[in-house]
């Protein structure tokens, strides 16, 4: 159906990154890997490379994605380019966001579920969200949803945007704070304080490989 083609099967109805406010093809070239898979006792990394389906747009992008047990995930979108870029972060809810758009963060409760967290990028982000699709359904109502995005406000050759995301009880929340990013050749570094406790998220770009402090 129209509602199917234009909605459901497009990159920005998932929690995937559009670059130049495009998204994947839909068709069979647009395929992705696994670059790195390492599970732990205190946490757990992947580092998908979606280069491939990007085509020409983009020498490189993978996603990195590390899972902190027991609550936080860190994820991080690094995207090389052969010209400057411009990366648009989608994140999708059952209830509104609260957005704070002068420090990033955002937070969601929905039945017995919460998250909290940050969104950054270099140069910032413009940050806003709808509960609109690009065209009705065809029969029937679907279930609200709103939908967030977070785009960066400068395009790059060497473009990212980090995101840390404390997921709890509802009622309840993953006390997140002080989150920066930085980036040292191929290492980006995400430090933040949880619960008052400084922690250190470097990622190693050209290995795929992750080191938590």
């Amino acid at each position: 159906s129209p509602f199917c083609k234009e909605w459901y099967w497009t990159t920005k109805a998932h929690n995937a990154l559009e670059i130049d406010g495009e998204g994947q093809p839909k068709n069979w070239t647009a395929r992705g890997k696994f670059a790195a898979f390492v599970p732990g006792d205190a946490y757990d990394y992947v580092a998908g490379d979606a280069t491939g389906a990007y085509g020409n747009r983009v020498s490189r992008y993978r996603r990195h994605l590390v899972f902190l047990k027991p609550d936080i995930v860190v994820i991080l979108d690094e995207v090389k380019a052969p010209r400057p870029v411009a990366l648009k972060f989608w994140l999708h809810g059952r209830a509104p966001f609260v957005i704070d758009r002068g420090t990033g963060r955002i937070a969601l409760e929905f039945e017995r579920a919460a998250l909290n967290g940050f969104v950054l990028a270099p140069g910032g982000l413009t940050i806003e969200q709808t509960d609109k699709y690009p065209l009705p359904p065809e029969s029937g109502t679907p279930e609200p949803e709103w939908h967030l995005w977070a785009e960066t406000g400068s395009k790059s050759a060497d473009a990212r945007i980090v995101a840390v995301l404390g997921i709890s009880r509802a009622g309840t929340k993953v006390e997140l704070g002080e989150v920066k990013e930085s980036v040292a050749g191929d290492v980006v570094t995400v430090a933040f304080h949880r619960g008052g406790r400084p922690v250190t998220v470097a990622f190693d770009t050209a290995q795929a490989s992750v080191r938590v402090q």
